[in-house]
């Protein structure tokens, strides 16, 4: 029951229309449950170092391999959730910016601007995919992938 709570609450925050997300994420330091809702919504890509920071004991991280790992997120997170804070800003902007009629030419401007921080986004998250990829083994890197393939089979938003 609370699984198909989680489940259902999470499918309506993602469906409710990004404007209503904004206020809240825009305001948030850290990466909650709300930011990574809004790091789901703004970047398609798997997330790899969500799922590492929550690594299961069997996946038998050295130290040397938690400390990499955790270096990398002190160095990237904060720029990761910006970018994503600055989608959601433009997505508000763009729809706002439509309900006031703007041009269609101004409009299609704004809306190449955000695809652009969407684009840079999925560059950094894939920059971080191929850096996990050197820190873990092979058998690590395919038991990650296995885990990231159940977390997306778990989002109803990637149900085919």
């Amino acid at each position: 029951m609370l699984k198909l709570l989680s489940i259902t609450t999470l499918w309506a925050v993602l469906s409710l229309p990004t404007m209503a997300l904004a206020e809240d994420i825009v305001k948030e330091p850290a990466p909650t449950k709300q930011a990574m809702r809004a790091m789901l919504h703004a970047n398609p890509v798997p997330n790899y170092m969500a799922i590492l920071r929550q690594a299961p004991a069997d996946m038998k991280l050295s130290d040397e391999q938690k400390s990499k790992l955790d270096e990398w997120y002190q160095g990237h997170n904060d720029q990761s959730q910006e970018a994503v804070k600055k989608i959601i800003e433009a997505e508000k902007s763009l729809a706002q910016a439509s309900l006031d009629g703007m041009d269609k030419v101004e409009l299609m401007n704004k809306a190449d601007e955000l695809l652009a921080m969407r684009r840079a986004l999925i560059e950094q998250k894939t920059n971080c995919r191929d850096y996990v990829r050197t820190v873990l083994s092979p058998e690590q890197w395919a038991q990650l992938t296995e885990l990231q393939k159940q977390a997306i089979a778990k989002r109803p938003d990637m149900k085919k």
